[in-house]
């Protein structure tokens, strides 16, 4: 029998599973079985398991239908011999000395589970801190479970494939991973193997490989779709309960089960939408309730409690289609977002949503989303903050509900309290796909150039925000906000426009917009994507010969206020980052960009309106070319000084 039987799944890792079959192969500790599980893999990860096995005697493999992880996982256990088991996921590997360290812990300490940290790659992407913290468990030995272990100590779960287990220990309680569950299915498991355990140790050292991120990983999978995320841990917080009720382990731990997971939940729960909400909700309140709430929900931290009642609040509920998604970015310190999130609120229309996408709001800006959470049903809250705006904006296409979004600014509010439904109808009764309302004028460095006030150039006065958009017409025309800086929503709205088969126009104004602060400068990255949006535009117009659209991109040029953005705080060299706190930076970049966009001017298409064509890129080009003689000029006297 060996000492150690290591567990591998395999479903489709042909480009991994050499490098972690050697890293097994190379295990300081020889007396193990390798078992492979093949969980129906229709790549070359068959061939090259048999290749192995063929190879060397330790290796088995197991041949079966794909059934997802749990199944493949529960399919080693039942082939598996050892004194101990261990797990390894294909696509990672192990460092030489894992299982021999694992083996010696467990025999020192006499414990039936042993958990050890784990290498994250790669990086770049930056992996979350969560992720890092929880593989780096410090030091610690219990003789017996305590519950410190699943709910204080963050470094002894999730992750089955850093864990040693005794092989008696799940056998002797005929344990199995539950095959319904494909997302935490290992946590699952681990609040079912831990009480049970004589002896858990943590150790310190590193001994796994984690590959992090990997198209098709179940990981990727986990962190790309918040909604699929919810739905399985609700599932999962939903069968630890049910099975630590039937274990009666609920009579000593129901406050740490109850904290754990609501938490656990809370965050991505608020991200959902309405109808989504109410059955997870309706389903939980019950579970919780035998668990205890309402005999320990005094005894909580207020912010937990607020969490139950928010659930409570939502399982009492009904369910409402939206028929508009009304998104909203919450950055910063708003003065005005109460008054915004008012004035949606007292919409005559019932059906819609709010999607509250927090990219760094203040603390005193969440607490009033937190306070309307509370109060209204339909709102949703995304916490986003290291999102760039037109990402969090895309986040909101994305998750939206209603057929119908619009776009709106904390500084913005409805003019009266039928604007919507009014608005909405006459989209409706027009069947339109792209409806816009009059918008008032901004004092912006780009709006109102001396041309474009006939009815045809709407789109190019218009806030982005001034439009109701057809979910489809986004989805079908794969529409997204772009990284353009103030340019963004222009670019998306032109883009929309030019896309949409049925545009109108809606003749009242639905929306204010408090005036809102415009830099006079921007660092040198923005400066950048400004003019790769008139590069954009530019690129539009003549695809679409809109000629409209070319005049009113140049004339974006046309003006002082630009010509100061690019030129501010961008300087006629380069800097390294640390030398420059205000993101000033090379020309050079900018240079070659507004080169590129004078190549895309068509003459002829500037003076249609019987206009002089505009000096104002000559002029910025020229303004570029004096900056960088100054500074060549400067930089020769310094030297002649030196000499």
């Amino acid at each position: 029998m060996p000492l150690v039987s290591i567990l591998v799944p395999v479903y489709q890792t042909e480009r991994y599973l050499e490098q972690c079959l050697d890293s097994l192969l190379a295990q300081t500790l020889k007396d193990i079985e390798i078992i492979c599980v093949n969980d129906g893999s229709t790549d070359q990860s068959g061939e090259i398991l048999r290749r192995y096995q063929a190879m060397d005697h330790r290796i088995k493999v197991v041949e079966k239908e794909n059934g997802g992880l749990p199944s493949a996982r529960n399919a080693g256990l039942d082939a598996a011999r050892g004194e101990y088991v261990g797990f390894v996921d294909s696509d990672d590997y192990a460092a030489p000395e894992m299982f021999e360290t694992l083996c010696h812990a467990a025999r020192r300490d006499d414990s039936e589970v042993v958990v050890c940290g784990a290498h994250i790659f790669p990086i770049p992407p930056q992996p979350d801190p969560w992720l890092e913290q929880v593989l780096s468990p410090k030091d610690a030995f219990y003789p017996q479970f305590e519950p410190e272990i699943l709910f204080g100590d963050t470094a002894a779960r999730p992750f089955i494939w850093r864990v040693l287990v005794k092989r008696e220990l799940i056998e002797r309680n005929g344990l199995r991973l539950q095959e319904d569950i494909h997302i935490g299915e290992d946590n699952a498991f681990q609040f079912r193997l831990y009480p049970l355990a004589k002896g858990i140790t943590l150790i310190s050292d590193k001994l796994y490989y984690y590959r992090w991120a990997r198209e098709g990983s179940m990981m990727n999978e986990l962190y790309s779709g918040s909604d699929k995320r919810v739905k399985s841990h609700a599932a999962l917080v939903k069968h630890i309960g049910e099975k630590w009720l039937e274990a009666g382990w609920m009579e000593t731990m129901s406050m740490e089960f109850l904290q754990w997971s609501v938490e656990f939940l809370y965050d991505d729960f608020i991200r959902l939408p309405l109808s989504e909400k109410i059955p997870i909700a309706k389903e939980l309140m019950p579970l919780w309730e035998k668990s205890g709430y309402y005999q320990n929900r005094n005894a909580m931290p207020v912010y937990r409690y607020e969490m139950f009642s928010y659930f409570e609040f939502l399982s009492q509920g009904t369910p409402i289609s939206p028929k508009v998604s009304i998104i909203l970015p919450v950055s910063g310190k708003p003065p005005l977002l109460e008054r915004c999130l008012l004035s949606i609120c007292r919409q005559s229309l019932l059906e819609w949503e709010i999607i509250c996408l927090n990219n760094g709001a203040s603390q005193e800006a969440y607490g009033i989303l937190h306070r309307f959470l509370h109060q209204e049903r339909r709102l949703r809250i995304f916490n986003c903050p290291k999102s760039s705006l037109p990402q969090a904006l895309n986040q909101g296409i994305e998750a939206a509900a209603g057929e119908t979004l619009l776009f709106l600014d904390t500084d913005s509010w409805f003019l009266s309290e039928t604007a919507l439904e009014q608005w909405l109808r006459a989209m409706q009764e027009k069947k339109s796909d792209l409806c816009a309302s009059p918008s008032d004028r901004r004092e912006s460095p780009l709006s109102q150039p001396a041309v474009l006030v006939e009815q045809e150039g709407w789109y190019l006065q218009n806030r982005f925000q001034d439009v109701l958009y057809q979910k489809e017409l986004l989805i079908e025309g794969g529409m997204q906000f772009r990284e353009y800086s103030i340019l963004s929503g222009r670019e998306f709205l032109v883009k929309c426009r030019h896309f949409a088969k049925n545009p109108m126009i809606f003749s009242q104004p639905c929306c204010a917009h408090q005036k809102a602060f415009h830099p006079d400068w921007l660092p040198t990255e923005e400066c950048v994507q400004v003019l790769e949006g008139i590069q954009a535009l530019l690129q539009l117009s003549l695809r679409k010969e809109d000629h409209i659209l070319h005049r009113w991109a140049f004339a974006c040029l046309d003006g002082h206020d630009l010509a100061t953005m690019l030129l501010n705080n961008t300087l006629p060299y380069w800097m390294p980052e640390w030398e420059r706190p205000e993101g000033e930076n090379s020309q050079i970049e900018t240079w070659e960009l507004l080169l590129q966009i004078a190549s895309l001017i068509q003459s002829e298409w500037l003076m249609e309106d019987g206009s002089e064509i505009p000096p104002a890129l000559p002029g910025i080009l020229q303004r570029f070319v004096d900056a960088r003689h100054r500074y060549l000029s400067e930089l020769s006297n310094r030297f002649d000084a030196v000499r």
